[in-house]
């Protein structure tokens, strides 16, 4: 299984077998050649919701200026 997670697999439920294959795959990488890595392996946690237009919350709109006509 070599596929990268998309907002329908994650929607799905299906992102947390991918991000585990990947992650598997990028140790036995690193265990082959330790000496191509120069760092930690990056996280490969599933992140879980992601909002990418939030609704502002109830305490914004109260704050928002109101222009007044002229």
């Amino acid at each position: 299984m070599n596929q990268v997670p998309t907002a329908l697999t994650d929607a799905a439920g299906l992102d947390a077998p991918i991000l585990q294959a990947r992650q598997r795959l990028y140790q036995q990488a690193r265990q082959r050649h330790p000496a191509r890595w120069s760092g930690k392996l990056r996280n490969w946690q599933p992140i879980g919701s992601v909002w990418l237009n939030p609704e502002p919350d109830q305490h914004e709109q109260d704050t928002d200026p109101v222009l007044e006509a002229a």
